[in-house]
């Protein structure tokens, strides 16, 4: 592996062997906004997740639909973020009509983002598996168990191949019809789970009073910014993955994580 491919590959475990999006709220807020997840009740995650449900169904279609082949370019990480952190604040994102209400228009403008960076790491937006990897960012924000010797992005990864490979599997056979095949459903169950889970932090982050005090807008700018960081880092593994294979880049991956954690 060339000295350039590795420093990307170094950057990419920096940027995907993250401490997750409430230690991130922490680390901003200067005090633990993982304690707000404690009041927030069981029945307001329940309706959380079904909105998020929602969302990604209407995400899935406006924002990757919309793409087109266009030759890689710098994504646009600050527009993105500046529209969604918009829209944060003018919803308030903290209560269940404004987060239903913003949450669909913020994923839809997340995603765009994420296919961006895509685009700009050489996939070929054209092609069933690079759009659904889109969707797999969103799965890659979760917290996982915290295991010393190995890496959360890949224990992430692994754990989602399966649903993955069924969608484009179901979506490559049947088209469109398939959208609400069981092996569809299933991806976008998975996804929506893990992206739940993200979803879930950021509204009880509304208790953290330094994210309060712009409302929704500083909150979702730190948000949209997450997700962004991980879709970096997960495309420019695929990058490396398509020039000398998955064996190799895992390998590598493993080599530098060890080093760093």
């Amino acid at each position: 592996m060339s000295a350039e491919d590795l420093a990307d590959l170094r950057k990419a475990v920096r940027l995907l062997e993250n401490q997750g999006f409430t230690r991130l709220l922490n680390n901003v807020a200067g005090k633990p906004a993982g304690k707000a997840l404690e009041f927030v009740p069981r029945r307001l995650k329940n309706k959380i997740d079904k909105i998020v449900s929602g969302a990604l169904k209407q995400g899935l279609q406006l924002a990757l639909a919309s793409l087109d082949g266009k030759d890689a370019a710098p994504p646009k990480k600050i527009t993105s973020t500046l529209i969604s952190s918009l829209a944060g604040g003018l919803s308030g994102f903290f209560g269940l009509a404004g987060l239903a209400a913003e949450l669909p228009v913020t994923l839809t403008v997340m995603l765009r983002s994420i296919a961006e960076i895509a685009r700009s790491q050489g996939e070929d937006l054209s092609l069933l598996p690079a759009r659904l990897a889109c969707m797999e960012v969103l799965a890659l924000g979760a917290p996982v168990e915290e295991k010393h010797d190995q890496s959360s992005y890949y224990l992430a990864r692994d754990e989602f191949s399966r649903f993955s490979g069924n969608a484009a599997e179901a979506l490559s056979g049947r088209g469109v019809d398939a959208a609400r095949s069981p092996e569809v459903n299933g991806f976008l169950g998975q996804v929506g789970a893990k992206f739940g889970v993200v979803v879930w932090e950021r509204a009880a982050a509304s208790s953290v009073p330094i994210i309060g005090v712009a409302g929704g807008a500083a909150g979702n700018a730190l948000f949209i910014r997450y997700f962004q960081d991980l879709a970096t880092g997960h495309f420019i593994v695929r990058k490396l993955e398509r020039a000398y294979g998955e064996a190799i880049v895992r390998a590598r991956f493993m080599d530098i994580f060890a080093s760093l954690y």
